[in-house]
Formats: structure tokens, sequence, C-alpha cells
């Protein structure tokens, strides 16, 4: 028993059963001998005296009668000391067994209730630090990382959905009914009852009856539904401002819920508590979330091996800009050569121009002046112009024969001058992509050196406990987490609804329990009340957890569940054996 204690991390109440067995026992042979003595004594005064007479023979009598009556108290004596010590070795070893039972019961309830309350702190720990490993290349870590992403999303997904499908409300013109808080509600308490009472009687060791199982589980869901269907119904209107009913999307009246009239009013009650302020954010950890996301936005992962990397990528973008600069200015002074030469060659084209225009003139006139002559009848002068005119002609084809050279180079001095003006463009990209990759590459070399630092400040300067703390209130749960309940919507409306629903599945299931023959009909009141009781208590632990330790809604919620009810259903398995044992 001490060695099971203390596996359930319990220390022993004190005494040792075997013991108190072992001395037990020894009254009761003591007992047992004395009798066997008292026997003898009265046998010698029945068979001893028949032929003894006389004072001597009176002593002797008296004296055996008195052996006698001692023998027998002493025997009732030891016989009474050998039961209590029976009883009392019976009373330890029950306390030790129920202690025990306790012990694992409430293991697993704090099972339950650390992955309702921690998921979204220990998922966002374990994102980080996978996020920090997967930088040595490991393919095991990376896929590690991307399943831890998926189940995050997977949860946070899971409680929108679930969200979602709650608001599904059926209207008419007079009332709305909550059909998808009544699905979920439903579909919930059948899973936490299911797996509460698996887990209970698991541990117990209790057979499972598998008709009774589902027998619970289908009543929790019945009521729960019930209930939950209730609450998002509403036959009160939502008036705006003008007092007149307001009308939705879809042409009918909106209504106030059920759920929500029962919180205003029990909040009403009272002196309404103001909001505990959040304590300020830990500046090491803020840093280094800040140093975390500038450097997620820049694709910095922050890994041991990532820096060497990081300054190389640096250095080699640096030197690229060097080669890239000096690239854009011999491509820049290529341009201004090439300009040049086209003014050159323009120049040229127009001193050539102007010469042949020259020339055509002269050639134009010698041949009116030799017409002339020619005409005149005058054969010397005709003569004359006629040479000068095959003269200007020659000089007028040498010089359209200049023209034409210089009109073809300054058409190549231009073909090269825009040659030059896109390779300059080109360059000044390149230049601009290189001042740009050094520029990010600086950047992520930076945020490298300050996410190193700000993490390692963080990791040396606060606890776990502030890591935890920080990364539950910072993370992707930051937005699930709604307001905690107020006292008054605990103390009077939770804890009441919870206790109806237990009383409706105390009587229910108890009159189920009578119709299989596994009951009587006159346990039923004991077991509503029963459930009333442990539903109040359990609802009040739920509704003080709720948005506080874990986030209203999802997965984490029906995981809290599942650890109450289990503990639940163990505690009152318990009275029920003690006060009425008939399952």
């Amino acid at each position: 028993m001490p060695d099971a204690l203390a596996e359930a991390g319990l220390s022993s109440p004190g005494g040792n059963v075997a013991t108190l067995d072992h001395n037990a026992q020894g009254w009761a042979d003591i007992s047992a001998y004395l009798e066997r003595y008292r026997t003898t004594l009265t046998d010698i005064s029945a068979h001893g005296m028949t032929n003894w007479s006389g004072p001597g023979a009176e002593g002797f009598e008296a004296r055996m009668r008195t052996l006698v009556h001692q023998a027998e108290q002493a025997e009732r004596s030891t016989a009474a000391v050998a039961a209590r010590q029976e009883q009392h070795a019976r009373t330890h070893r029950m306390v030790v067994e129920i202690i025990i039972e306790l012990a694992v019961q409430i293991a697993a309830v704090l099972a339950f209730y650390a992955a309702a309350s921690l998921f979204p702190a220990l998922l966002a720990w374990a994102q980080s630090w996978l996020a920090y490993l997967v930088t040595t290349g490991s393919r095991v870590l990376q896929a590690l990382g991307k399943a831890l992403d998926a189940l995050v999303r997977f949860l946070i997904r899971a409680r929108a959905w679930i969200t979602k499908v709650g608001e599904l409300t059926w209207k008419s013109s007079r009332f709305s009914i909550g059909y998808g808080r009544m699905a979920i509600e439903a579909a919930r308490d059948v899973v936490v009852d299911l797996t509460a009472n698996l887990v209970s009687r698991g541990l117990t060791g209790r057979q499972i009856d598998p008709e009774q199982l589902f027998i619970s589980a289908g009543i929790s869901g019945a009521v729960g539904g019930l209930v939950g269907g209730l609450e998002k119904s509403g036959v009160t209107k939502v008036l705006d401002n003008a007092g007149q009913p307001k009308i939705g999307a879809d042409g009918l009246p909106s209504f106030v819920t059920f759920d929500k009239q029962a919180r205003d009013l029990v909040n009403s009650v009272g002196t309404r508590s103001a909001p505990t302020p959040k304590p300020a954010p830990n500046p090491l950890l803020r840093n280094a979330q800040n140093a975390h996301r500038t450097a997620r936005d820049l694709g910095v992962r922050g890994g041991p091996l990532e820096g060497p990397r990081l300054l190389g990528a640096l250095t080699d973008a640096r030197n690229l800009g060097r080669v890239e600069r000096i690239r854009s200015s011999g491509a820049a002074a290529g341009v201004n050569r090439a300009r040049a030469t086209v003014a050159d060659a323009s120049i040229t084209l127009r001193a050539n121009e102007s010469v042949a225009a020259a020339t055509r003139k002269r050639a134009v006139d010698a041949a009116s002046v030799a017409d002339l002559y020619r005409a005149a009848g005058n054969t010397r002068r005709a003569d004359a112009g006629l040479r000068d005119l095959a003269d200007a002609r020659m000089t007028a084809a040498l010089a359209e024969s200049g023209r034409a050279e210089a009109s073809r180079a300054f058409a190549r001095a231009q073909v090269d001058f825009d040659a030059a003006v896109r390779k300059a463009a080109t360059a000044r990209n390149d230049l601009g992509a290189a001042v740009a990759q050094t520029n990010l590459a600086a950047a992520r070399e930076a945020a490298w050196r300050e996410l190193v630092h700000a993490r390692a400040l963080a990791r040396d300067q606060t606890t776990i406990g502030q890591q935890l703390a920080f990364m539950r209130a910072n993370n992707a749960w930051a937005t699930s987490f709604g307001s905690p309940k107020t006292w008054q919507e605990t103390l009077f409306y939770d804890i009441p609804k919870d206790s109806f629903k237990g009383l409706a599945n105390g009587a229910a299931k108890s009159a189920a329990d009578w119709a299989r023959g596994s009951g009587r009909p006159e346990d039923i009141w004991k077991d509503m009340l029963l459930n009333g009781a442990t539903g109040a208590i359990r609802g009040g632990i739920n509704s003080v957890a709720s948005n506080t330790l874990f986030p209203s809604g999802g997965i984490e919620e029906t995981l809290w569940k599942i650890g109450s009810k289990s503990l639940d259903n163990h505690v009152r398995w318990k009275i029920e054996n003690a006060a009425y044992p008939i399952r």
C-alpha cells in the first residue's frame, strides 16, 4: 500500500495493515486459549468434587469459581481487543484504498485540466523551440514543426467552427430557436459523459456495461442539448434606437437570447468588480518577441549556424555591389562618349550636306551657262561652259558621296548611342538590385544578431513560468480567450444551471436503471439530489476556469469538462455504494 501511495504522489497515513492483522490474530489466539483454560477449570470443578466435602472442598470450589470467572472475563476482553484490532485493520485498509483511488482519479482530472489549460502555452512554447531547432536542417524536426503548426491551426479552426455552428438559429416572426447550440452541447455532453465514465471505471477496475454507458451518454446529451438550445433561443425582440424591432438581412426580427437575458439580470445584482488590469509584459520577453517577428518577416529563423551564413551572404552582396557600381560607371561613361560621337557625326553631316548643296547649285548654274552659249551659237564659250559643267558635276558627285558617308556615320553613332543607353540602364538596374540585395542581407544579418541577443537575455534573465505566461498571452490563442465570468454569473447562473442539469440527469438515469432492473424507485430522489449537488460544484469550477485557465468553446473546454466529470462520477459512485449499495 505505501508503494502504491508513493506512486500516486501521496504519503502513507501511518500504521501497518499486516501488523494490525497479526496483532488481531494474536489476541484472538489468546482469547481461544483462555476459553480452553476456562473449560478445563469448569471440568475439574464438576468432576473433582464428587467424593470431597468439608471446609477444604468448599474453599477449593470457591477458588475455582473465581478463576473460571476471571478466565471468562479475560477471554471476553481479549476477544473484544481482537475484534477491535481486526476492525481497525479493515478500516485502515479501506481508507488507504480510497486514498489510492482518489489519488488516481485526481491525477486523471489534473491531466485533463492540464491538457485543457496548458494547450495554448505549451503549444506556443513548443512552436517557438521547434522554429529554433528546425534551422539545423533536420527533416524530422521540420516535419514535426509542420505537424505542430497544423495542430495549432486545427484547434483554432475547430473552435471557430464550433462557435459558428453554435450561433445557428431558426427564426420566425415570434421567436427563435438556437438549434446550433443545441447540437453542439448535446454532442459535447455525450463525448464528456462517455469518456468520463470510461476513465472513471477503467481507473477503478469496475466492469463496463455498454448498455448503461450509452444510456447515460444519451441522457446527458439530451439534457445538455435541451438546456443549450434553450439558452440560445429567445422570444424578446431586439429594439433599435427608435424602439422598433431590429430587422435582419433575412427580413426577420432579431431576438435576445434567454442566456443573455439571464446573465444581464444576474450581473445587475450587487456591485460588479472592475476588471483586473493585465500586468505589463516583461520587457525582455517583449523585445525577444519583437525581434522574432522582425526576423520572421525577413525569413530569418535564428539558428546557431545561420549567423555565419548570413554574414557570408552580406559579404557577397557587398562585393557584387562594388562590381555593379564599377560597371554602371563604365556604362555611364560609354553613354557620354557615344553622345559626343553622335554630336560630331551630326556636325560632319551638316557640313557635307552644305557642300553637296553648293556643288549641286554650281552644276545647275554651269548647265544653264552652257545652254545659253550653245543657243547663242558661241561655240568657243559653249565648249568652255561644257567643261565647267563636267567639272561641277564631278565635284557634286564627290560631295554627295561625302554626304552619304557622313549620314551613314551619323546613323551608326545613333545606334551606338542607343546601345550605350540600354547598357547603362541595365547596369543601373543591376546596381539597384545589388544595393537592394545588400540592404536585405544587412537587415537579415542585423535581425539575426538582435534575435540571438534578445533571446539570450530573455532566456537567462526570466523564469520558465514568466516565459510560459508570456507565450500563453501572446500566441494564436490570445484572441480566443474571452472575458472571464463575473462572480454573479458563476453564483447565480452557471451553478444553478449545472445543478438543474445534474438533477435532470440523476432522475433520468436512475429511472433508466430502475427500468433495467438495476435500481430501486426509492433511490431516484437520492440520485437527483446527489447529481444536483455534484453538478453545482462542477459547474462552479468550470465557470471560474472558463476563459481563465482555458478558452471557452472548442476542444480545450471539452477536455476540462471530461476531467471534472471523471472525478464527479467517482465521488458519486463512492457515495452511492456507501449509502445504498445496489450498483
